[in-house]
């Protein structure tokens, strides 16, 4: 039988993850800064880039300045799951750079734990 890990870790709050659980999860962008439609198009494709590989997408909405989405992480390997902190780093990295090209940020595109664009 495999065994259930539960991890967790503290940055503003608390994370926490259990293996095989399903996620609410949102991020928001850094200053309540607006994206322009091209970039939220950039979110919901970053998002759905790993979507049943990775994890499994059930919710995805992404607003103007915060996106909400309900995942659930897949094995990475045997009794390893996908780490909420490898997606989500996943997302935010690859979209920032992306929405720096269309868009003029100079600073985080995402608040909290936020990813700088290379530039």
């Amino acid at each position: 039988m495999q065994e259930i890990k539960f991890k967790a870790t503290q940055r503003n709050l608390p994370d926490w993850e259990l293996d095989g659980a399903t996620y609410f999860i949102t991020f928001s962008t850094w200053q309540k800064q607006e994206l322009s439609q091209e970039a939220r198009q950039i979110v919901l494709n970053s998002c759905l880039f790993f979507n049943n590989k990775r994890y499994e997408i059930l919710v995805l909405v992404v607003m103007a300045d915060h996106v909400h989405m309900i995942i659930q992480p897949w094995l990475k390997a045997e009794n390893e799951y996908w780490s909420i902190s490898d997606i989500m780093h996943s997302i935010k990295g690859y979209s920032s750079k992306q929405i720096s090209k269309v868009m003029k940020y100079n600073d985080f595109v995402w608040h909290s734990g936020a990813v700088r664009p290379n530039s």
